[in-house]
């Protein structure tokens, strides 16, 4: 009975470590897509901002790297950090 008992504890840890690693994924995932919903409305915003002449072409380019240059946002694999190399503000 005492192997029977051991085996239901450690299925039960076991439970409970995947229960946390899915609440932890979950948690990343919302923070990724976040991220991303926040970098594109930064995006769009410099898009409208150069189509108006009020910021360079570098300042542009800036925004379009937080996006689809390097990758980023929600399924895409990739992790983002807090980059402001270069980016004037818009890439956070």
């Amino acid at each position: 009975m005492n192997a029977n008992q051991a085996s239901l504890q450690a299925a039960e840890t076991d439970a409970l470590a995947a229960d946390a690693a899915l609440r932890t994924s979950d948690a990343d995932l919302r923070r990724a897509q976040a991220d991303y919903d926040r970098n594109k409305l930064d995006w769009e915003r410099a898009e409208s901002l150069f189509k108006d002449g009020l910021i360079s072409k570098s300042d542009f380019d800036s925004p379009q790297e937080c996006l689809g240059h390097r990758g980023l946002g929600p399924g895409s694999g990739a992790r983002q950090g807090s980059s402001s190399q270069g980016t004037k503000g818009f890439c956070r």
